[in-house]
This record gives structure tokens, sequence and C-alpha cells, in this order.
């Protein structure tokens, strides 16, 4: 606020460089909610926010919380942060990601539409990301490629949806 912007980088593994361009996978809107939803708990708090960088060449998708980059950011402006100093926030979602429609962010939770085999079959699963979600769905499963990123479970939630056409378009939501 009212000083000179200075960018900050957050720095992948080396092994990374091999793997093409990486996306960021960012809540639609959150800067500036619309007035009918400002009660709504996570738009306010940082805390309640994450972000998924999707590594397409290694089908996966790294989600942190925002609240603990831009924490990491301070006092470290115009500097690179090593991956050994932000991966601990790091977490992988257990998505199968060749059944992967369509995935996007709301809040603290990740939302994945899967389309298993070859059928209209079409699911919507969960993934929360928020405090007590990492307690209760983050598994002992690890990834060494990764310096030990652990891998977060769905919370189980499937809700089957009725499909007309062969293929969804634009199914993101928030």
């Amino acid at each position: 606020m009212g000083g000179v912007p200075a960018q900050t980088s957050f720095l992948l593994p080396p092994h990374f460089i091999s793997y093409g361009c990486p996306s960021l996978l960012l809540e639609r809107g959150v800067h500036k909610p619309p007035p009918a939803e400002h009660l709504a708990p996570f738009y306010r708090d940082p805390a309640q926010r994450i972000a998924a960088l999707a590594i397409p060449d290694l089908l996966c998708y790294l989600v942190f919380p925002v609240e603990a980059l831009v924490e990491l950011a301070e006092g470290h402006e115009g500097c690179e942060i090593e991956w050994d100093e932000w991966k601990e926030h790091v977490v992988i979602p257990s998505i199968h990601v060749p059944d992967l429609v369509d995935i996007w962010v709301s809040g603290c939770r990740l939302f994945c539409i899967t389309s298993p085999g070859y059928g209209r079959t079409v699911n919507m699963e969960v993934y929360d990301f928020s405090k007590k979600g990492r307690v209760k769905y983050l598994g002992e499963r690890a990834d060494l490629d990764l310096g030990g990123v652990r891998h977060l479970s769905s919370t189980g939630f499937y809700a089957k949806l009725p499909c007309e056409i062969p293929k969804l378009i634009g199914t993101g939501g928030g």
C-alpha cells in the first residue's frame, strides 16, 4: 500500500522445468465478492482461501493456502523463496486425473468433476483444505519427488450429475 510494487517468486523444485508450464487456479471473483455474498465465511478471511498450481505433464495439482504464501512473502519482497521454504504448506489432492473433466477452487475447497470410463456417469467430488479438513483428510502418503508433500483424500461426498451431452463445457463455479 503506497509503496513501490516488488515481485516475490516462489520457486518449484528444479526438475519441474521439464514438465511444461504450470497454471494457477484461483477462486473467481474473490478480489471483489458480489454484495449478495458478503456473509460467505471465507471471502474476507484469507486463511480460508486456497490456490492450486496445475502441473499438466505431471498430472497433479499442488494446493496451498493463500494466507501461508502471503505470510512468507512479507519481509521477502523482491526475493526468491526456495521450494524447501514453502513446500510444507503444499498438499496434493488424490484426484484420479485421467477421469478429470473440470476443476475449480471455491474458498477452502477444491471441486472436481470426473467422468470415469466412457459412460455418461458424471460425478462431482469435494476436497476440503480448511484447517479442520486437513486434520481429517490428510493422509500419510507422501510424494518423495516433491520432498514429502502429502496427499489429501476427498471428503467422500460424491454427487452424481445429470449429463445429457457427451461433454461438459464450463462447469466451473464458485
